[in-house]
């Protein structure tokens, strides 16, 4: 199993906060935070292996920063019925903020398991 939070702070994070924040939605700090079950694999017969953590950074695009973007379960709930307006306006504020694109810090959680 692996998921890839944005390291604390970064420019894109303050980006989708200020977007949201013109549609009227505050986004929670939580939102933000690794929130993945710290033992994904208690409760099944797998033998979980030490998990891994990388730090690695991402390159984005306003278009790819906005195909990541569409795929985030946070970001359709929170946007409801402006999501789609919510999201061509990530696209654009990141073409106007970093046209030449942007580095993104990003922890990654690896967790691997086997069977018994």
């Amino acid at each position: 199993m692996f998921w890839r939070y944005a390291v604390a702070d970064q420019p894109s994070t303050r980006l989708v906060v200020d977007v949201f924040a013109r549609f009227g939605v505050t986004v929670p700090e939580a939102m933000f935070l690794p929130s993945h079950p710290p033992e994904p694999f208690a409760g099944s017969r797998l033998v979980p292996a030490a998990p891994l953590l990388f730090e690695v950074d991402l390159d984005f695009t306003a278009e790819s920063f906005h195909g990541v973007s569409a795929t985030y379960e946070w970001i359709r709930r929170l946007a409801g019925p402006h999501h789609t307006a919510v999201l061509a306006a990530l696209r654009d504020e990141f073409a106007r903020c970093f046209p030449s694109g942007l580095r993104e810090r990003n922890c990654e959680y690896l967790y691997l398991a086997r069977k018994p």
